[in-house]
């Protein structure tokens, strides 16, 4: 930041939307830093997160130490491409999957754009299941549980047999883990339990003096944790919810009957040991004191009398109006058979004379109407009536 500020850059003016060289410098200085296993503040499109060699226990230490993180809170690896991914696993099985929509595959270098990622998937690492929601949201807000590579401190997966793997979309973050030539274990830039930041002036607000750098990437687009997606279980789990939702990843085939943690179900073990952050201790808690308004008992009750009295309204209005939309149909159809029969010299009106429009009078032809129509089917009425 100090020598973005001697070059002249504003603040907020992401490193990965400029091509200074002041940029490039910033970027091979903090990626010096993480190479010799110290900690650096960096941007993802998620939220702000705390950056280390991934495959250094020093380093990794160093994250937990500047957060004052539990030791049983494992830690969410960030790679720059597959290739990255593929490192962590000796001798992998490769293929060729293509985010393209016509199938044909691509090559992917760290430096390529998402819109044209080659998804080199590794058979052996990434299931089947994995590969059409990796092809629609990497780079992105989604992590996934893979088996835990060999390479990693039980320190970064807790000590489980998974590690949870995500490739940022931020081109600041890729740019800095592909600089820096290792995968980066990088949880939210706060105090453990503290809201996360989503801009590099929070990190300093927060962890000032206990990280040596912070990358200024501008403010995050999400401003939540990215998406945890366990597909290793039947059926898959959304342990996290965050940048991705359920709706968008339930569209793919292999997700079918997904479930998301606490909603669905919920698994007392997993959250004594989780295998994801965000899953067993208290986030986002400010420093700001919080007040609940819990509304009276009887405000509650006399609102819930209210509503059912509305209700009841409705109901009877309803009737009320349906009643006499038939009511009008009965009687106009009553009419039209009276006014027919007179027409057809079935029946003598008896009032001609009489104030009032043919429709009233007809009215007055219902009683005799009805006994001369009784009289006429037993044969012993007349048509005079």
């Amino acid at each position: 930041q100090q020598q973005e500020k001697q070059h002249g850059s504003q603040p907020g003016n992401g490193l990965g939307t400029t091509s200074s060289s002041s940029s490039g410098a910033a970027l091979q200085q903090a990626a010096a830093l993480l190479q010799a296993d110290m900690p650096v503040a960096m941007p993802t499109e998620t939220v702000y997160g705390l950056a280390a060699n991934a495959l250094s226990c020093t380093a990794v230490a160093s994250i937990f130490a500047a957060k004052g993180r539990p030791a049983d809170n494992p830690l969410i690896v960030h790679v720059s491409d597959l290739d990255m991914l593929a490192a962590l696993y000796p001798e992998p099985k490769v293929e060729q999957l293509s985010t393209s929509s016509n199938g044909n595959s691509s090559s992917h270098t760290s430096s390529s754009s998402s819109a044209a990622i080659s998804l080199r998937c590794i058979a052996d690492i990434i299931p089947q299941q994995y590969h059409r929601v990796i092809a629609a949201f990497w780079p992105g807000p989604l992590t996934i549980l893979l088996p835990a590579s060999p390479l990693l401190p039980a320190a970064v997966t807790a000590g489980h047999p998974t590690v949870a793997v995500r490739m940022p979309a931020h081109p600041v973050a890729r740019a800095l883990i592909a600089a820096a030539g290792v995968p980066l274990a990088a949880p939210s830039a706060n105090t453990s339990g503290r809201p996360s930041p989503t801009s590099a002036q929070h990190v300093l607000d927060d962890l000032a003096g206990r990280v040596p750098a912070v990358v200024d990437g501008g403010g995050c687009g999400f401003g939540v944790e990215s998406t945890v997606l366990d597909g290793l279980r039947a059926p898959p789990v959304v342990l996290r919810p965050g940048g991705v939702t359920a709706e968008d990843l339930a569209a793919a085939p292999e997700m079918a009957g997904l479930q998301v943690y606490g909603q669905e179900f919920q698994d007392s073990a997993l959250e004594a040991a989780p295998t994801t952050p965000g899953m067993k201790y208290r986030h986002y808690s400010p420093s700001a004191p919080v007040l609940l308004l819990d509304p009276a008992p009887a405000w509650r009750q006399q609102q819930q009398q209210r509503q059912q009295q509305q209700q009841q309204d409705d109901k009877y209005q309803q009737t009320h109006q349906q009643g006499r939309a038939l009511l009008q149909r009965l009687v106009m159809k009553a009419t039209q058979e009276l006014l027919q029969r007179v027409q057809q010299g079935r029946l003598q009106e008896l009032a001609p004379d009489r104030p009032g429009s043919a429709v009233q009078r007809v009215v007055l032809l219902s009683t005799c109407g009805a006994a001369t129509d009784s009289h006429t089917h037993s044969g012993t009425g007349s048509k005079q009536g």
